[in-house]
């Protein structure tokens, strides 16, 4: 299939670019910020969505993929976004899948909530998924977003992850 990073450039001439900066996502300013939820796999992880459903009041538990979002209690955003992310097992168990699934997830709740920026960390890699790999898939996802919404998006990344 097409490739939606470059579907996403060669469209979004009218879009606002996605900003890349190296920092903490804590020190960006933007009115909502992405966090990486990890769910684990096993019976463990039942218990994590159950106990979210709980004390997050969703009508469904928040499954690898999903997202979900609240008032922040401080700090610079008012919205927190979490992204679900299962366990890096190696790429067979359609993790990826997962991560892109999240990451549009997030978008839609952004877009939902009529925000005007974003800051999103580089999802999957407290999971254990390979730097270039999320950053790619991510950068796909975010780029694809931006066509559609007349938001700015800031992807943060530690100082120490290599070079988009």
């Amino acid at each position: 299939g097409a490739d939606p990073e470059k579907c996403a450039m060669a469209k979004g001439e009218h879009s606002m670019p996605l900003e890349i900066v190296r920092g903490d996502i804590a020190e960006v300013e933007a009115e909502a910020a992405a966090v990486e939820l990890s769910i684990a796999p096993g019976g463990r992880a039942k218990q994590m969505l159950d106990k979210m459903k709980e004390s997050f009041g969703l009508d469904t538990p928040l499954e690898p993929g999903m997202a979900d979002i609240e008032l922040a209690k401080s700090g610079r955003t008012r919205f927190i976004i979490r992204a679900a992310i299962p366990k890096w097992q190696g790429g067979g168990a359609g993790e990826q899948d997962a991560l892109a699934r999240a990451c549009a997830n997030a978008m839609s709740l952004a877009r939902e909530f009529g925000l005007r920026s974003v800051a999103f960390p580089l999802l999957g890699t407290e999971s254990g998924y390979p730097e270039d790999l999320a950053l790619r898939t991510e950068k796909a996802v975010l780029n694809v977003a931006l066509v559609n919404d007349n938001m700015k998006i800031i992807l943060v990344l530690a100082p120490d992850v290599g070079e988009a």
